[in-house]
């Protein structure tokens, strides 16, 4: 993980966080198990259908979304302890 930080006026700063494809990865194949773990496909028990049947009936942008959601909260607070800031409000993305 490569953290840059500028600092912006009225006290905020902007961080570029830059990601190894292996980490994304990571994140992709944690968010895919817990899809597959949660879908409910017809003839399968829950959690129980193939992944590749899972993955072409899931929405991609919904799988999108939570990998995003997955990396944001995994790499932003390593990213602001790195930098030693004291973030008084939510990030904007």
């Amino acid at each position: 993980m490569k953290v840059v930080l500028q600092n912006l006026p009225k006290n905020t700063f902007k961080l570029a966080i830059t990601l190894d494809v292996e980490e994304i990865k990571k994140s992709q194949e944690k968010v895919w198990s817990k899809i597959v773990g949660d879908a409910e496909l017809d003839g399968f028990r829950k959690g129980k259908a193939p992944a590749e049947l899972v993955k072409s009936k899931v929405d991609p942008h919904k799988a999108e979304k939570e990998i995003l959601i997955d990396l944001i909260s995994t790499y932003y607070p390593q990213a602001i302890e790195e930098q030693k800031l004291t973030p008084v409000a939510d990030p904007k993305v």
